[in-house]
């Protein structure tokens, strides 16, 4: 298994709806999950993490979180291409 890449937050475009706000796809365990375009052209959800100072534990449950959704493959799952943090 490859290990996930780190991308910036340059990459990431989130969509906006006619009236302008995000284009909200639904709640995680972490945050909100987005529909975005990373480098203006691939169609991706992205996790916009909730928590302002988060404490060790949650960086390791994110960063498992994350490990877990580098390995699966399923095609009815999103595949994880990265994270920024």
């Amino acid at each position: 298994m490859s290990q996930p890449s780190q991308l910036s937050l340059s990459d990431i475009r989130i969509c906006r709806r006619p009236n302008g706000k995000k284009y909200r796809l639904g709640e995680g365990g972490f945050g909100t999950v987005y529909k975005a375009y990373m480098n203006n052209v691939d169609e991706v959800a992205v996790k916009v993490v909730r928590r302002q100072d988060p404490s060790d534990e949650d960086i390791n449950l994110f960063l498992q979180e994350i490990q877990v959704l580098s390995s699966l493959r399923h095609r009815n799952i999103v595949q994880f291409y990265g994270a920024c943090m």
